[in-house]
């Protein structure tokens, strides 16, 4: 199972690693329970139970600024305002959304929302269309937020600005391959035309599978707040459409233009969108394109200076080598799509 398709699987901990400190300063007792949910790519989850009572701890990654926890509860008070079944933000004792422990790092706490724990293990069309739908239908929600972010995440999809770092990082490079998939990302990034321009309003950043919270087989709340940002829909469409390219490429299934527009179709009746077919089938996929070519970048530029993406020590036996092979699954992508636009 890739990191894609495995979301929120609860693994037990025999040693908590939610420090004491940072569960007291939500709560005025330790927690019964604390399991390790997801650890993500950036922060760290938790669930943790106080008797009958559930929530969720995240250890926030440095990248992340404390800003954005303002970002987060104002993006969940809408939701909720919708009638989204999203999570509360709890505060410490103190009143404070965040609280950081004895080694620097901010914790936050929230409820937990009941769901299966994971993605589907077979993703049919039907719950990738329900995919599509569901972020259709949180763009309609925050279409009519006025709500600016206080703080995002540095260079949040700012792809030429990825582009440049990676350029910068070539010659840093630990070796003659990765040097070359790095030359080779900048030379079609050159070639690739960028999204045409749209309406910006508040959209997720980030709205993959893993960040999908799933009942009964069926897509039904986005979780991960941090990457709300103003921007074009388009940025969010081929985030979701890339990362079911991803599901597939680890499920040993190759990336289909056909199973995108499926999802493209949901994301339509969700949005209400209106465009016409053959309009929406093309920004779509060249949004897809865009968006794993960007991660390609990124990908690329972390195994020089290893500051943003986290290691899975699981699926490779370097930090270079599991960054290099998630690169690769983007690549994958971006050249499955190409000639498809």
């Amino acid at each position: 199972m890739t990191t894609e398709t495995a979301l929120l699987t609860s693994i037990t901990s025999a040693h908590p690693q939610v420090p004491p400190e940072a569960a007291l300063a939500f709560w005025d007792s330790e927690p019964t329970t604390a399991d390790t949910m997801y650890d993500g790519l950036v922060n760290q989850t938790y669930r943790v139970a106080h008797g009958s009572t559930d929530a969720i701890m995240q250890r926030l990654s440095p990248v992340v600024p404390a800003a954005t926890m303002a970002n987060s509860v104002a993006v969940m008070r809408h939701m909720k305002g919708h009638g989204w079944e999203v999570p509360t933000p709890l505060t410490t004792h103190a009143g404070e959304y965040v609280h950081t422990d004895q080694s620097g790092f901010l914790w936050r706490a929230m409820t937990y929302v009941d769901n299966d724990g994971r993605v589907p293990e077979a993703l049919d069309d039907l719950t990738a269309y329900q995919a599509g739908e569901l972020l259709g239908a949180w763009h309609r929600s925050l279409a009519d937020s006025t709500y600016q972010p206080v703080e995002t995440l540095p260079h949040f999809h700012d792809t030429p600005h990825h582009a440049a770092r990676l350029q910068e990082r070539l010659a840093a490079m630990p070796d003659d391959e990765t040097r070359a998939a790095g030359r080779l990302a900048l030379s079609v990034f050159m070639e690739t035309p960028a999204l045409e321009p749209t309406d910006h309003q508040l959209i997720h950043g980030d709205p993959k599978l893993a960040n999908m919270l799933f009942r009964d087989g069926s897509p039904f709340t986005l979780i991960d707040y941090d990457t709300h940002m103003r921007g074009s829909v388009w940025l969010d469409v081929g985030d979701l459409l890339r990362s079911i390219c991803s599901y597939d490429i680890g499920n040993g299934q190759a990336p289909s233009a056909e199973r995108l527009q499926v999802v493209l179709q949901g994301y339509q009746h969700g949005s209400e969108i209106e465009m016409p077919t053959a309009e929406l089938n093309r920004t779509g996929l060249a949004a897809t394109r865009i968006i794993a070519l960007e991660l390609t970048m990124r990908y690329l530029s972390d195994i020089v200076d290893q500051s943003y993406f986290s290691w899975d020590m699981g699926r490779a036996d370097s930090h270079r080598d599991y960054l290099y092979g998630r690169a690769g699954t983007q690549w994958h992508i971006v050249q499955a799509l190409h000639g498809r636009l």
